[in-house]
């Protein structure tokens, strides 16, 4: 049975603003590759224990003494809209047709 155009929108726009939160979320830890994980982890708990695991946007400071060099409107302080991002640009881009000859 086909779905509505309604129910359409609603999944597609849902899936899009969880793609931008997502990239926004995860963007100023990008700036900590190859060790993301361990770099994250020593900035996070230096602010709080309780900022580990991860489940707010980050802060711009932390005492571990990491500074952003990068991404800095996508932190918690800074954060009023979603940031451009490489992965948004994607995947916005990939909806033009090609054409194929």
């Amino acid at each position: 049975m086909p779905h509505s155009e309604d129910w359409l929108y609603d999944r597609l726009y849902g899936a899009w603003l969880g793609r931008c939160a997502g990239c926004t979320l995860g963007g100023p830890a990008e700036q900590f590759r190859p060790r993301t994980r361990e770099l994250l982890i020593k900035y996070l708990t230096a602010v709080s224990p309780d900022e580990w695991p991860i489940r707010d946007y980050m802060p711009e400071t932390s005492p571990s003494g990491i500074q952003f060099i990068s991404k800095r409107d996508a932190t918690r302080e800074r954060l009023s809209y979603v940031p451009g991002d490489d992965d948004l640009t994607h995947t916005v881009i990939a909806q033009i047709p090609y054409p194929c000859n």
